[in-house]
């Protein structure tokens, strides 16, 4: 059965200043970007995927998703459609820890 992701919509706006590359050259400019909730169920995913040594590439791999989704999961922009899911990324990464 496949991981089905949904968007975290975002509690926020952080302004800050970022080095911006156009096609006429870089330079600092003021940049918005979204702010998501703390995902203390992406902290866990996290937690069990060092505690199993794999790379974000490779715990994706292993739940079948994309490494920018896995990486959404764990910063708490993305999180699982079915609850249930949750559940069994993390016995999956146990398993892979063993």
């Amino acid at each position: 059965m496949a991981f089905a992701v949904e968007l975290v919509a975002p509690i926020g706006e952080r302004t800050g200043r970022a080095l911006v590359r156009r096609q006429d050259g870089c330079s600092m400019e003021n940049v918005t970007t979204p702010v998501y909730p703390p995902s203390i169920l992406g902290a866990d995913l996290r937690g069990l995927r060092l505690d199993a040594d794999l790379s974000q590439g490779e715990a994706a791999k292993l739940l079948g998703i994309g490494a920018s989704q896995y990486s959404g999961l764990e910063h708490g922009r993305l999180r699982f459609i079915d609850g249930d899911d949750w559940n069994r990324a993390f016995a999956l990464l146990r398993e892979a820890g063993r």
